[in-house]
């Protein structure tokens, strides 16, 4: 509910006035129990003020909060493209050294072979 589609305010409520008769209301029983709708409204006005504020904080939280989602998405997407291309760089790396590696044995192999070839002929 809006403020402004209050018909009535305090200052309205306390400016009445009413017609007096004859074989009217007592008027200190009116003003009393008008002093208290309008303390009513007040309190009233207060806390639909306080919920308005509390409203368009939760709304500019709910917005904050979507574009820290947006963003965490983006970034989790860039992530996983990256995570996507390493292990194929890393693979290739991996597959180069096991090729060096594989290389360095063969020859280590072949020179052993020729050292026990040399060992036997000079026997």
């Amino acid at each position: 509910m809006m403020l402004s589609n209050l018909k009535l305010t305090p200052n309205i409520i306390l400016e009445k006035e009413f017609s007096v008769q004859t074989r009217g209301y007592n008027a200190d029983e009116v003003d009393e129990f008008l002093d208290l709708i309008i303390k009513d409204y007040e309190n009233m006005r207060n806390y639909i003020e306080n919920l308005e504020l509390n409203l368009r904080a939760a709304e500019n939280n709910i917005l904050m909060l979507k574009n820290k989602i947006n963003d965490l998405e983006l970034e989790l997407e860039v992530a996983k493209t990256k995570e996507r291309r390493v292990p194929s760089v890393e693979q290739s790396v991996s597959n180069l050294d096991l090729l060096k590696r594989i290389s360095q044995l063969e020859a280590m192999i072949y020179q052993q072979k020729m050292k026990e070839e040399e060992l036997k002929n000079n026997k």
